[in-house]
């Protein structure tokens, strides 16, 4: 099998491509990638935007525009920087020393800022949002970065037809273990807990003693050596333009990155569904954040299932195909809420489980196996600095949501779902272009 080029760049910034690796340590690898996959899954449904974060921020603010601005700064955080830092890690032959160096000091920021919020008295709101945004952006952009490399050594340590497998199997586990957050929201959060924010302090500092756990897990990865070195990405001075040329002639990079975007958008209602069932449905606080975690993880582990015979039997392609449908249905069942009530919305949290195990044996899959390998943390900083736009979307929603109505904030997330859906149709699956 040989990866053939995608793009047409200048000579001095082509380089020979990659022959594929043996795997000698495949066994090894893919346990410890499922393994920080599953943890890493199981924390950050703690902090997740669309359901715990929105509870914690609607106890700071009244506003719909800060809620929305919330619920973008981790996306955007997350892909903004990848840009930078995706030609720095390109540049160098490996990828493991910046994880082993990186993952665990990055991910204990949230146990410090779990510390800070618990210190501050529950009067001083400013102070304790202040905190959480500086501590949830950090957090955000640093894994964003250790993401860039994680991501690549994925693609040179997994085979192309497990390595579908291995993110779908990881998103299936993650329904059990949300039987185990679901009840320790319920707990913290409920009537016996501890006060505010003490209650969000605790749930945030135990996401972070997960997050370094799943961090020691990647230290004990084993680099492949590749048959051929990796050659250095360009020069700083030939990037800018590398990334140009990148976008003007990659027409299949170009309209993979549509489509993310479109679906993408789609989200812009996600954060307020929690919001809404609590004013307007009248569902108690913590019975609607432990429940939607529950859904959303079921959703999870029933798409992880299908999307996992997708990804090895067909390909990204059909995945992502799946998850413009689903992006369809969770507007749609939120509208359906105004008359069926809780039942809807109910439906509606577990077609965003469903959208988020599709991230990465859809986007991630089909991006990691297309892109050029010696160019592949290019490719992913590229695409997931562009799909950061698109990730503001919660904050246009809550635009929308104080000026209108939310009938209308979920109608313009289904129209953008209809779009995205019919651009899925056109992309091609990148396991048959590079095989030979």
């Amino acid at each position: 099998m040989a990866i053939q080029t995608h793009i047409e760049a200048p000579q001095e910034i082509m380089f020979a491509e990659r022959i594929a690796p043996s795997f000698r340590h495949l066994r090894r690898n893919f346990l410890l990638f499922f393994l920080d996959l599953v943890l890493f899954g199981t924390a950050f449904t703690l902090i997740s935007g669309t359901t715990v974060i929105p509870d914690f921020v609607r106890h700071l603010t009244n506003s719909d525009l800060v809620l929305g601005f919330v619920a973008s700064i981790y996306n955007v955080a997350w892909l903004l920087p990848q840009i930078v830092l995706a030609q720095f890690i390109n540049r160098g032959t490996r990828r493991k020393p910046f994880i082993t160096w990186t993952a665990i000091p990055f991910r204990m920021v949230m146990i410090v800022m779990a510390i800070g919020i618990a210190v501050i008295g529950p009067n001083d709101v400013t102070l304790i949002l202040l905190v959480f945004l500086v501590g949830y952006t950090l957090f955000a952009a640093a894994d964003g970065l250790v993401t860039i490399a994680w991501a690549d050594l994925v693609g040179t340590s997994i085979p192309d037809r497990w390595r579908g497998v291995l993110l779908s199997a990881g998103e299936f586990l993650l329904a059990f273990t949300a039987l185990g957050t679901r009840a320790l929201v319920q707990q913290l959060l409920g009537p016996k807990g501890a006060p505010f924010p003490q209650n969000y302090a605790q749930v945030f500092g135990i996401a972070g003693v997960i997050f370094v756990i799943a961090g020691i897990c990647l230290t004990f990865l084993v680099e492949e050596k590749q048959k051929k070195p990796v050659e250095p990405g360009p020069r700083l001075r030939e990037y800018l333009p590398y990334l140009g040329n990148v976008l003007r002639s990659d027409k299949t990079f170009r309209q993979f990155t549509i489509v993310r975007s479109l679906l993408d958008l789609t989200l812009l209602a996600a954060p307020f569904y929690i919001i809404f069932g609590i004013n307007s449905l009248k569902i108690p606080s913590a019975t609607l954040v432990g429940d939607s975690i529950l859904l959303a993880m079921v959703g999870s582990a029933v798409a992880a299932l299908v999307m996992s015979w997708l990804s090895h039997r067909i390909g990204s392609r059909a995945v992502i195909i799946l998850l413009a449908f689903a992006s369809i249905s969770h507007p749609l069942l939120a509208l359906l809420s105004f008359v069926v009530g809780e039942p809807a919305l109910y439906g509606a949290f577990f077609m965003l489980g469903v959208i988020s195990a599709g991230g990465a044996p859809g986007y991630f899959d089909w991006i990691i196996t297309y892109a050029p390998p010696d160019r592949r943390p290019i490719y992913v900083g590229l695409t997931n600095t562009i799909s950061a736009v698109s990730h503001l979307a919660p904050l246009l929603g809550g635009f929308i949501l104080s000026t209108t109505s939310y009938p209308a904030l979920f109608a313009a997330a289904l129209v953008l779902a209809v779009i995205g859906l019919g651009s899925s149709l056109f992309l091609i699956e990148p396991r048959r272009q590079a095989q030979v």
